[in-house]
């Protein structure tokens, strides 16, 4: 059995087109210097919304997002 490769959440993001190239290294410039989660910066730096990010989180790890109205 293979093992599933792990993609990095900001190929992910740039992949779904969701964020760009340039917008990522941005980021990961600032989270060097703040030691911030990726997600969070990009959220702060008004990059990407949040339920976009928990869709593409989800997507990272298999997992199936429910929707609120699932509630």
């Amino acid at each position: 059995m293979a093992a599933k490769q792990h993609v990095r959440l900001g190929d992910l993001l740039i992949d779904e087109g969701l964020i760009t190239h340039e917008q990522l290294e941005s980021v990961l410039a600032q989270q060097g210097k703040t030691k911030k989660r990726l997600g969070q910066l990009l959220i702060e730096m008004g990059l990407l919304l949040e339920k976009n990010l928990m869709g593409s989180l989800a997507k990272q790890f298999g997992l199936q997002l429910l929707s609120d109205d699932a509630f």
